[in-house]
């Protein structure tokens, strides 16, 4: 297996992507407004002045429905002309990558290495000469001819009826764009795994990324949600996670198998066997999955599974593709992914039928397309009311995505329908299995209605897809041995918040931070008391007040097998610290222990990573290295994850009594409230302005010293402090062994 792409290697297909983003952007508007009469301030020619054949009008009013589409979507005319130019452009960009992937994996013939002298184009037109009649002597119909081959695997990217190809490169931007892909220093990118994936990261700017926070502090849409959260996890954190995960319940069933030597990163190998498992009833959730970075690092770990088994790569291929699962927001993440993993399957199965990947984009069920009605008609009443309510449940599925509880809404509306009533002990009392044989039914009336509903050009690029929202549907009904995920940090779209802190009662209300979110909605997606989720987010959860409930319930309420703190420099392009971990769908019991990893100051936390586990592992001292009962790390009020505090400092926290509350409170240190308008530079205020001592203010020298600076660094104060000591007659020695405990506020103060 080709590894993963390095950092030089990222640098180089940045700049291809970068550079053929910018290309395809120009040469298309020029295309749109020269040949269609679309010109970027939205304007819009009629047909009577464009000198198109039948088949040219034909695809001109395609593309004229999708800008009127965009339009009744609420985009102004140059912003859907906008954005149905920059779909175009990533349309051809990642076809084209694709095609050379498949290239590379030798799953096509020659067709970009060598441009038009590729030796599958020259077969393909000395057999149809014909083909050679347009400007670019049938050069690119044949890459038409290579994505329609293409699309038998990934119909949603390579999908022949997509309007925009009519939207097609100029001969001399053709011919632009296969230099760079026929470029020979680029030839190693091709053949690792994580190409598209990159290629997606890529795509969106670090630019674009910057003025949509400009604009709005949270995300407006499905589309910035993604877009703002699309940091690459680098491979040694994906493997950490999986193999901590999906590796883990592998072994559960089995501790002895030879798998336990692909497992370098994991940490705590299961001593006696848990839970049965068998490998074609795997399933693994990535509920943010971008370009599926974790899918991929689980099939290359169930293909080694499958290998231990007796099961060669080529007859496990359909069952591990139908084994992975990938929800997202962004319809371009969910093509993307797909392909990734059909590619992926390839590698070990060129030839032969290969099942449609689970990749789901969270998407509405289109009630008022064609056929919808209809089909709804001929199902019982019962089913219809349901359905009814379903569609009305899913038109906040491009938003929430997997955080949408549809189960749980369709589980309370079933059991209404068939007492009358949705309260009370009778609809508690329904068999589990009437519910799920209504649901199945359900799903079976939902895949009747996808397969009846006709959708519009616009609908297919933009709008619901039946079908996709039936899949949505089935992947949140479904339940995994492992989530794996990266999912959004930060707010969420402003309209979904009230639903959110309803869904969610632990998640910080003052910010809805859906890192919180996604970890707490991985655990339910879990097979019960079998299920791990692996997950890579910000640390600050870890640590601040407002996420005391999360912790609490979710990280601390459940056992938290193992944790990676790793600070700085871990995804590419994102300005966080991070910290990987992996929880066990079991409650935490008394006794259990975790296994942490502070690498904060290692350089290279790829290496540190590994070798601090392999520490671990052979009972070896590292400093990097702590074992932590987890009921050791609620002593501390606000239970942070203050797994470096030594013994002596937490029972200091066991065995004393807090000041405050007794003695005084604890507030925040001085501070203007307004930095802007009351502070200055030393360099901004004349000396013989600032005072030195209150005589010197009263005496009108309005400016005094204020020292401020230095880096942020929480932790608890183990001096003894007494505010207002003599307060109701308490001296000094009534505090003595009382530590400062506030868990909003840590700073030094002086003693008193």
């Amino acid at each position: 297996m080709t590894d993963a792409l390095t950092a030089n290697q990222r640098s180089k297909l940045g700049r291809l992507i970068g550079r053929g983003r910018v290309l395809l952007e120009r040469d298309l508007a020029t295309q749109a407004s020269g040949r269609f009469g679309i010109d970027t301030d939205g304007a819009v020619a009629a047909e009577s002045t464009l000198r198109l054949d039948e088949a040219g009008l034909a695809a001109r009013r395609e593309i004229v429905e999708v800008v009127k589409y965009l339009r009744s979507e609420g985009d102004s005319a140059p912003d859907a002309v906008a954005r149905l130019l920059r779909e175009a452009v990533f349309t051809h960009l990642n076809r084209l990558v694709a095609i050379r992937v498949a290239e590379a994996l030798k799953l096509l013939p020659e067709s970009l290495a060598q441009g038009d002298r590729s030796q599958g184009y020259r077969d393909v037109r000395e057999l149809a000469p014909p083909l050679a009649t347009d400007e670019t002597n049938g050069y690119w119909t044949y890459l038409r001819l290579c994505g329609d081959e293409l699309a038998r695997d990934v119909p949603n990217l390579f999908d022949p009826r997509n309007p925009l190809l009519a939207l097609s490169p100029s001969p001399t931007a053709l011919d632009n764009l296969v230099e760079l892909f026929a470029d020979s220093s680029a030839t190693d990118l091709w053949t690792a795994p994580d190409c598209l994936g990159w290629t997606y990261q890529f795509f969106n700017t670090a630019e674009e990324r910057r003025a949509m926070r400009e604009a709005s502090q949270a995300p407006r849409d499905s589309r910035e949600l993604a877009v703002r959260n699309q940091f690459f996890t680098p491979r040694y954190v994906v493997d950490f996670l999986v193999q901590n995960s999906l590796g883990r319940r592998l072994l559960d069933a089995e501790p002895t198998s030879p798998l336990i030597e692909d497992l370098p990163l994991l940490v705590d190998p299961p001593p006696e066997p848990g839970h049965p498992v068998e490998l074609h009833d795997v399933a693994v959730l990535d509920p943010a999955c971008g370009s599926g970075h974790f899918l991929l690092a689980a099939y290359d770990l169930l293909e080694r599974a499958y290998q231990h088994s007796g099961v060669p790569p080529r007859d496990a291929a359909k069952h591990i593709v139908r084994s992975l699962w990938g929800i997202d927001v962004d319809p371009r993440c969910a093509q993307v992914a797909a392909a990734a993993i059909l590619l992926r399957a390839r590698r070990s199965k060129p030839t032969g039928f290969l099942p449609r990947p689970n990749i789901v984009c969270a998407r509405s069920l289109p009630a008022t397309s064609t056929g919808f009605q209809e089909t709804l008609r001929h199902l019982g009443t019962p089913h219809q009311d349901l359905i009814k309510v379903l569609a009305q449940t899913l038109e906040d599925a491009p938003l929430l995505g997997p955080l949408l509880r549809v189960q749980e809404a369709m589980d309370a509306e079933i059991r209404a329908s068939i007492t009358g009533s949705s309260h009370g002990g009778l609809a508690e009392a329904i068999d589990s299995k009437v519910i799920e044989e209504t649901q199945n039914e359900l799903l079976n009336g939902l895949k009747a209605i996808a397969n009846a509903i006709t959708a519009t050009p616009a609908e297919r690029l933009f709008a619901a897809s039946a079908s996709d929202a039936v899949r949505f549907v089935m992947a949140l009904f479904q339940r995994y041995d492992a989530v794996l995920q990266n999912p959004p940090f930060g707010e969420p779209i402003p309209e979904t918040k009230a639903y959110l802190k309803a869904a969610y009662h632990w998640i910080p209300h003052q910010d809805c931070n859906l890192l919180a979110a996604f970890v707490g909605r991985g655990l339910q997606l879990c097979k019960p008391g079998v299920g791990y989720v692996g997950a890579i987010t910000s640390r600050v959860g870890m640590f601040l007040k407002t996420y005391q409930s999360w912790r609490t319930m979710v990280v601390l309420g459940h056992h938290l097998v193992t944790f990676a703190d790793l600070g700085y420099g871990v995804m590419e392009g994102a300005q966080v610290e991070a910290a990987a971990y992996v929880l066990s769908d079991l409650p935490a019991a008394e006794e259990d222990k975790t296994t942490i990893f502070r690498l904060l100051k290692d350089t290279n936390k790829s290496a540190g990573l590994t070798s601090a586990i392999k520490a671990h592992r052979n009972r070896e001292d590292d400093t990097r290295v702590f074992h932590v009962r987890l009921d050791d790390l609620h002593v501390v009020p606000g239970s942070p994850l203050a797994y470096w505090m030594s013994p002596g400092i937490r029972r200091l926290f066991a065995d004393h009594p807090s000041v405050e509350g007794i003695a005084g409170d604890f507030r925040t240190g001085l501070t203007t409230g307004d930095n802007f308008r009351f502070i200055r530079a030393f360099w901004e205020v004349s000396p013989s302005r600032i005072g030195r001592s209150r005589e010197d203010t009263k005496l009108g020298k309005r400016w005094v010293p204020f020292a401020k600076g230095g880096g942020y660094s929480p932790y608890w104060a183990d001096i003894y402090l007494v505010i207002n000591y003599e307060h109701e007659g308490q001296t000094l020695s009534d505090f003595e062994g009382s530590v400062i405990r506030n868990p909003q506020y840590f700073f030094r103060p002086g003693l008193t």
